[in-house]
């Protein structure tokens, strides 16, 4: 039981190019999960022989929420989503003809850090990007896009403080530019912001 609540941590805390430890469901056949976000976790089953494979997921009250049989498998990859679910502790179970294994992971609900807001400048073809509160061990990215979603500008800035920023459109064509939208990204959140010029 100890080694499956370190195991169960650990998924929380690895980055989408680390695997957790691999279940051995057989002499021929093991899977491994691995934590690709903090919503989705990607299973990787490997078997030396084709058969059919079945994946269950059960939750901590051990009711079985999904089943998937995966008819002729040798190699696989799935990814779970388990944004509709709510946070705890989840079981999964990999079965084949030979035996089965499972892992627990704690899906918890990462809460939100970005505080950002866009402003029109009156009079102008300006706005200003104002940002608060985010996660300083990750650079706040902003993309403009316009009204066919085409990249006008990117940029990344790192900062351990909140900051605005004024970002003037006028140097772009009046009659091409009639909305733009703001992207402001970090560390896996995001908002979107969009004004309409006259």
């Amino acid at each position: 039981m100890k080694k499956l609540t370190i195991l169960a941590v650990l998924l929380i805390v690895f980055s989408a190019t680390s695997f957790a430890e691999e279940s051995k469901i057989s002499e021929t056949s093991k899977f491994q999960l691995n934590a690709k976000s903090d919503v989705k976790y990607e299973l990787i089953y490997t078997s030396e022989n084709s058969g059919a494979v079945r994946v269950t997921i059960y939750n901590e009250w051990g009711q079985r929420l999904n089943s998937q049989r995966i008819k002729k498998a040798k190699n696989f990859k799935r990814t779970y989503d388990f944004s509709e679910l709510t946070p705890g502790n989840y079981k999964i179970v990999v079965s084949n003809e030979n035996g089965s294994a499972h892992q627990i992971i704690t899906y918890k609900v990462k809460e939100a850090r970005l505080k950002t807001f866009v402003s029109k400048i009156p009079n102008s073809r300006s706005l200003k990007l104002h940002v608060g509160d985010f996660d300083s061990s990750a650079p706040v990215r902003i993309r403009i896009y316009d009204q066919d979603n085409k990249l006008l500008l990117s940029e990344e800035i790192t900062s351990a403080k909140g900051f605005s920023k004024v970002y003037n459109l006028s140097k772009i064509n009046a009659t091409q530019l009639r909305s733009v939208s703001i992207l402001v990204a970090n560390n896996g959140e995001s908002k979107t912001f969009t004004y309409t010029f006259q």
